[in-house]
């Protein structure tokens, strides 16, 4: 291969496609092939629960036009010229001068996907000339229902393509651009609203069948930002990957029929509260949650604030005693979102702050 073909397929090759949803990966892929191979790790640099409505459910997918935008703006992808809503017999003409184009078109018509002929929804793919037609780059990887969707290339003649955008698609050429140097950012809005009205849904088999692409979704997002940081969170990581699962299985039962499962959604929400621990950005005073396990302990010791993150011993506080250790705690789970093990509730792990945020960690972390 050499040209478009040859960038792209060792970029296609290096590419880790699990961190990825259907409209990201794709400019991942050309964001390698523009600025070097780990380029698409800029994707992962904020992680958010910022959930919205969309036709009366509470959603966490994003609005691809919104996506798109962003995305290219993280990976240095200028945008050129672009084609909203092209019919479809326009896009063979814009391949030559500008390639590879990025397209969001309706998988529904896409010959590659499993979702062919079987579900509608907004895809990405790369396409550029090749031989006699196209050659279409699609880095998408997933199992589903219907079958897998793997990473690949696939060439079409230019009536094969026309006939894969349907009606219309959305066609974007991209530059280069400068890159940004994205800092970490965690933006989490209270999931009590989401939660609950997928919980009190009036049918649950509509919620049900909704919330494995949100835990997936939630999932996929969650291992991105852990790769841009390199976090080792490989539990709580799993756990989300299970939850996925866990949520499909439900959905299944509740289509024929069996009551809906509560621990599905427990368990979500445990998650997104452990997320608040597991991937708060440090500050410059350590962990983001430390200044919070200070106020709790001092509100209920009777003690300074900076004196208790200054490493003041507990015991310092003539309040000091096992009533006033169990306030603590219950405070403490109560504002960091976890529950403490009582095999860390010993005494030396109940003398100062930094035994205190020891066992915080410990149990955001789930490590022994």
């Amino acid at each position: 291969m050499s040209g478009p073909a040859a960038d792209l397929g060792a970029a296609l090759d290096a590419l880790p496609a699990d961190l990825f949803d259907c409209v990201q990966v794709n400019l991942a892929l050309l964001a390698d092939v523009r600025h070097g191979l780990g380029t698409h790790l800029r994707l992962g640099a904020r992680l958010a629960f910022r959930p919205r409505l969309d036709d009366g459910w509470w959603t966490v997918e994003p609005v691809v036009a919104d996506q798109v935008e962003h995305s290219a703006g993280l990976l240095g992808l200028g945008l050129d010229e672009r084609w909203d809503a092209c019919p479809a017999g326009r896009v063979p003409g814009l391949i030559a001068r500008r390639e590879p184009l990025y397209v969001v078109a309706d998988a529904y018509h896409l010959p590659w996907l499993p979702y062919a002929g079987q579900e509608h929804l907004r895809h990405s793919f790369l396409v550029h000339s090749h031989d006699d037609g196209v050659r279409v780059w699609d880095a998408y990887r997933n199992d589903t229902r219907w079958g897998p969707a793997v990473p690949g290339h696939w060439d079409l003649s230019e009536k094969d393509l026309i006939a894969a955008l349907g009606d219309t698609a959305d066609v974007i050429s991209f530059g280069t651009a400068a890159l940004p140097e994205p800092r970490p950012a965690v933006e989490f809005d209270d999931p009590t609203e989401y939660l609950a009205a997928y919980a009190d849904a009036p049918d649950p088999a509509a919620a049900f069948a909704r919330l494995p692409l949100q835990t997936w979704l939630l999932a996929r997002s969650r291992l991105l930002h852990a790769a841009y940081r390199d976090l080792e969170l490989q539990e709580h990581l799993g756990a989300w990957q299970g939850l996925v699962q866990q949520t499909y299985v439900a959905w299944r039962m509740v289509q024929r029929g069996r009551p809906a499962p509560e621990a599905p959604l427990r368990r979500l929400g445990d998650l997104l509260h452990r997320d608040q621990v597991l991937f708060a950005v440090p500050t410059a005073g350590g962990q983001p949650w430390r200044q919070h396990v200070a106020e709790a302990a001092a509100s209920v010791l009777g003690l300074p604030v900076p004196a208790v993150l200054g490493g003041a011993r507990f015991d310092a506080s003539p309040e000091y005693g096992s009533l006033r250790i169990v306030e603590i705690v219950e405070l403490v789970e109560r504002v960091v979102g976890v529950e403490l093990s009582a095999d860390d509730l010993v005494p030396e792990n109940l003398q100062d702050l930094d035994g205190l945020c020891r066992i915080v960690a410990r149990a955001g972390t789930g490590a022994p």
